[in-house]
């Protein structure tokens, strides 16, 4: 006979980790671990265990760096006990068990293994496109553009870099498959964030570009993939800080990079005041000023509103460089 009261408990359990799962700070992260290992504790084997440990994998990871190796070690978990539960004409329509795939490759891609990552957002894929999971579809996609971009930029630290360009052109189109499923089921959360991985090889294809109209040809297009995100985001109500932060730093990132590449007196002035602008949005209008002081992975506001200064000291235009050295006070640093 079912314990009605035991499944309504541990389902309990399940709802309130997802809740925390999704806030994303770090004490909901905390709370999120603990209540989806609460809820492994009350089973005993399963594809519902492996399923919960994928979600504890998830959280790992995006607690950052110094979670990565548990992260990895909790997906291998996972991945084991869904290939031991479940029969090979299952993995053919097991969302979660394709779930589990995706995110399996992220742990390994975060530990630098992109060929093996790959190797698992592929067989994610063709799980979810044989189930027409366009969402499920968007996430893999846009983890084999990490993959692909990351490899990029290792290729080319190798002095490969003809090699490094094709693995960052591949990655522009698997993000775009990315950001156009997303946008076709309406998942504003995630075309934000896919719209900001479409920008990245983007940005790193504008940066070992050899002439000025290829740097402003990738430029255009990283610079739309990041305003396509932070307007997003914008449209959110509320806006989310972090994003709004993130995002503006990393397009500020854009401009600034852009700037010290071309000769173009015109458009380093326009792109280095659009910089400015976009500060005194973040600081003055939206007032996320301890968000952004508080925000230490780079780029950070100082360190783009710095590099602003800069460029408009060797175009010697005083007043503005005066405006950047009030919105770096207005963080709190000195200028």
């Amino acid at each position: 006979m079912v314990n009605r009261s035991l499944t309504k408990t541990v389902l309990i359990i399940e709802d309130e980790a997802d809740i925390y799962y999704k806030e994303a700070t770090p004490e909901s992260s905390e709370r999120a671990i603990e209540f989806y290992q609460r809820r492994v504790n009350s089973l005993n084997a399963g594809n519902v265990r492996a399923s919960l440990k994928t979600n504890i994998t998830n959280v790992l990871r995006r607690r950052g760096v110094g979670w990565l190796d548990q992260a990895h070690e909790k997906a291998t978990e996972a991945i084991n006990e869904f290939e031991s539960t479940i029969s090979e004409s299952e993995k053919e329509t097991n969302l979660e068990y394709a779930s589990c795939l995706n995110i399996y490759g992220l742990s390994l891609y975060s530990q630098g293994k992109y060929d093996e990552a790959k190797t698992f957002f592929r067989r994610s894929i063709l799980i979810k496109n044989n189930m027409g999971d366009v969402n499920g579809i968007a996430e893999s996609e846009n983890a084999f553009s990490l993959a692909l971009t990351q490899e990029g930029r290792r290729l080319l630290t190798a002095g490969h870099k003809d090699q490094a360009i094709e693995k960052l052109v591949e990655a522009v189109e698997h993000a775009r498959a990315a950001v156009e499923a997303r946008r076709k089921i309406g998942n504003r959360r995630g075309y934000a964030q896919n719209c900001r991985n479409l920008a990245w090889p983007n940005s790193e294809l504008m940066k070992i570009s050899d002439s000025e109209d290829k740097i402003k040809e990738y430029f255009f297009k990283a610079k739309d993939g990041y305003t396509a995100g932070l307007s997003t985001w914008l449209r959110i109500t509320p806006p989310p800080p972090t994003e709004i932060v993130t995002f503006t730093n990393i397009l500020v990132a854009l401009y600034n990079d852009f700037c010290r590449q071309i000769d173009d007196q015109e458009a380093k002035k326009k792109w280095t005041l659009e910089g400015l602008h976009a500060y005194h949005r973040l600081l003055v209008e939206l007032n996320l000023i301890d968000k952004a002081r508080s925000e230490t992975r780079a780029p950070t506001a100082q360190q783009n509103l710095h590099a602003i200064k800069e460029l408009l000291s060797t175009m010697g235009l005083s007043e503005e460089r005066e405006r950047a050295e009030e919105l770096i006070a207005l963080l709190g640093f000195s200028s």
